[in-house]
């Protein structure tokens, strides 16, 4: 049992093996004799691009359906969720420990032969929609475990991560999610998320890529409210559960490139820079200076001023985007200055947060943000120009 005295402590741990840290631990309660119900959601990935979910990888989860009270439900996470695979509440056991014993051996196997043979009946992933339909029927004067074994890569529903949006803001992403009403409350719910390895067609993650998927399911925690979360990457057989489930379409994994070069002005989206979630720090600094001396090539016959602006989307705090976009642009400025040999002070740098004129509109008619205008507005734009108070759109 997980009782009412477990410590609630912030920290999500990134990139971890999850052997050990995957454990939730109990601890005695507050008054002799006395527990809490748990309830327990675990949420697998029985689909197209996800390794088998073994007895051994749901072992720890399982074994807290153990008391009167309690109620587990399996959920698997496809494009479409209208059930569960399992779903059961613990009324009453034995009263002898060695029947007790037995009779939750029995159920435990059951529970894990369930989850083991589990299919994806719908096609893509929509795993927030699986996590919120999971957790819906949590009780709040229940101790709450949220377990996830899955890839992590969506490919359905508003937190898709479908045409390049493996690479958006974590914010943007998660705060389109949250608009449109998808984002569950976990508050006082302990998480444990295991990202599992891809099996083909899904092509496998490269650092960058598990880096970002960390960064997004971090954010996406934090904004639903739970404290207690562990993500890390586990390493499984690699096997899917059957060769003909349902179609999930590859995620694309390499960081986008793309270079936008008009009137000596050139286009950086954040996302091809490589910025760490809310901040200015590079994930990638040698594609980042790759990307300036790119940049470079295309600007060195233009007459004028290095200018080196920098924005953000509508999402957020006004504030905290108006000092983001400028240090980012400060620290495209410093590469811009290795890279073209000139002092930084001759590099001029303007931090615009929402308020960039060449910016897209990004919130739809109801104020919800449209995410591919708002990858668009987090930006950092190198220019050479002779008039640096002209426009540059």
């Amino acid at each position: 049992m997980i009782t009412t005295c477990l410590a609630r402590t912030t920290g999500v741990a990134t990139l971890l093996a999850l052997a050990a840290s995957l454990a939730v631990t109990g601890c005695a309660s507050t008054e002799a004799g006395a527990s809490v119900p748990d309830d327990i959601a675990i949420v697998v990935g029985a689909h197209a691009n996800a390794p088998a979910v073994t007895a051994s990888d749901t072992k720890e989860a399982v074994s807290h359906f153990d008391a009167a009270g309690d109620r587990l439900m399996v959920v698997v996470a496809q494009g479409e969720v209208t059930s569960a695979v399992y779903d059961k509440s613990l009324d009453s056991l034995p009263a002898n420990s060695l029947d007790r014993d037995e009779y939750l051996t029995l159920l435990h196997h059951k529970v894990q032969r369930v989850i083991a043979g589990a299919a994806a009946d719908s096609p893509e992933v929509d795993l927030p929609e699986a996590i919120a339909f999971a957790t819906s029927g949590f009780s709040d004067d229940h101790d709450r475990q949220l377990w996830i074994i899955d890839p992590g890569l969506v490919t359905a529903g508003a937190m898709s991560m479908l045409d390049g949006n493996l690479y958006a803001e974590p914010a943007d992403l998660v705060g389109h999610l949250q608009q449109s009403g998808g984002l569950p409350d976990l508050a006082g719910v302990v998480v444990r998320m295991s990202l599992t390895i891809n099996v083909a067609p899904q092509e496998g993650l490269t650092q960058d890529a598990r880096t970002q998927l960390v960064a997004i399911w971090t954010e996406y925690f934090a904004r639903a409210g739970a404290t207690d979360v562990v993500v890390g990457f586990e390493n499984m057989d690699g096997e899917a559960v059957e060769p003909d489930l349902p179609k999930v379409s590859p995620v694309a994994i390499e960081r986008p490139t793309a270079l936008e070069v008009e009137d000596c002005t050139a286009r950086l989206s954040s996302a091809s820079i490589g910025f760490e979630a809310g901040s200015a720090a590079l994930s990638d600094p040698d594609q980042a200076r790759s990307l300036v001396e790119q940049a470079y090539a295309q600007l060195e016959d233009c007459k004028g001023d290095w200018v080196v602006e920098g924005s953000a989307s509508s999402e957020g705090d006004e504030a905290a985007n108006l000092a983001l976009s400028k240090v980012r642009a400060g620290g495209v400025a410093d590469l811009v200055s290795e890279v073209v040999g000139v002092s930084r002070d001759n590099v001029l740098v303007i931090g615009w947060g929402e308020g960039w004129p060449c910016r897209k509109d990004d919130l739809d008619k109801q104020g919800h943000l449209k995410l591919q205008a708002a990858s668009y507005n987090r930006s950092v734009v190198v220019s050479k120009v002779q008039d640096t108070d002209a426009s540059r759109c």
